[in-house]
């Protein structure tokens, strides 16, 4: 049996009468109700807790970028960026075991059979390993011992490599909420024409809800996110971390894309939006589908 609200809600959404607050309702309930599906339990979270995040898909993302680029921004020279330094071994980081592990996540067997020479489930292994070796130093940075070679082909290939990939699409999250709806008897088989129309929608609204949300580091700093229209003008949300300094005042940072759509901002941002590169402001979605400054 349905839940009679949630059901009048997707009633209405289905009908066209959109209303923010129906999103809103329909995440927090599914959020506990989606069977292991990140993307809904990961914007029923935003909605849930808007203003800081320390847990969830997101937040691990957040961070595995956090430690790539503590690792790899030190062995560029600002003011020769195509110069990588060569990495000392016996001056590793800090956040040397992070950074493997998070870009040991974002690789496939196929690419790690042909770097590495192993699988992944035999470079999980081999990295943990590498890690509970690794000597620390008095100032916190790492000495790197001597592994074999099957070790030592790992840990040059992660070094080699950076990987940075999205939490999650809007594709993922549609499919998963529609799959979520369908389980819980929300959504029939017959409306499924129906509820593809609210896929700009659904997309628009977790890009509102992640808007300006501080992701807490694991040292306690924090990464906001900003959404955005600068992915060949398509909506999304970044997330920045400071790479480096050029002189006293300069910080450089490294964006990427936490969350990606295929929306194109000219059909679904309003005119302020449109027209203003960095949205240091709140926003919303409006009852006619487009991203919106709230007044």
């Amino acid at each position: 049996m349905p839940n009679p609200e949630m059901r009048n809600r997707v009633e209405r959404l289905l009908n066209g009468d959109f209303r923010v607050d129906d999103l809103t309702r329909l995440f927090l309930y599914a959020r506990d109700r989606c069977d292991g599906r990140q993307a809904v339990r990961e914007v029923g979270d935003f909605v849930a807790h808007r203003d800081e995040r320390t847990k969830g898909t997101v937040t691990r993302t957040a961070r595995d970028f956090f430690s790539i680029v503590r690792f790899i921004a030190p062995r560029f020279d600002p003011d020769q960026r195509n110069r990588r330094k060569v990495l000392d071994l016996q001056r590793l980081p800090s956040c040397t075991p992070d950074f493997l592990r998070a870009t040991l996540r974002g690789l496939d067997n196929s690419y790690l059979r042909r770097e590495a020479g192993m699988t992944l489930t035999r470079a999980k292994k081999e990295l943990a390993k590498i890690i509970v070796g690794l000597i620390r130093n008095p100032d916190g940075t790492h000495t790197l011992r001597q592994y074999d070679q099957y070790q030592a082909k790992l840990f040059e290939c992660l070094c080699s490599v950076m990987v940075v990939r999205p939490a999650f699409s809007d594709v993922m999250l549609f499919r998963e909420l529609q799959a979520t709806l369908k389980s819980q008897a929300l959504l029939t088989r017959r409306e499924l024409v129906l509820f593809e129309r609210l896929r700009p929608a659904i997309s628009l609204f977790a890009v509102s809800v992640m808007h300006q949300c501080d992701v807490i580091m694991e040292d306690g700093s924090t990464i906001a996110l900003q959404a955005t229209k600068a992915d060949q003008g398509r909506v999304g949300v970044l997330a920045a971390v400071p790479a480096y300094r050029i002189g006293e005042r300069n910080e450089v940072s490294l964006a990427f894309s936490i969350f990606q759509s295929d929306l194109d901002a000219r059909m679904y941002c309003q005119t302020r939006l449109r027209e203003t590169p960095d949205w240091d402001f709140a926003i919303e979605v409006t009852p006619d589908m487009q991203l919106a400054a709230i007044a």
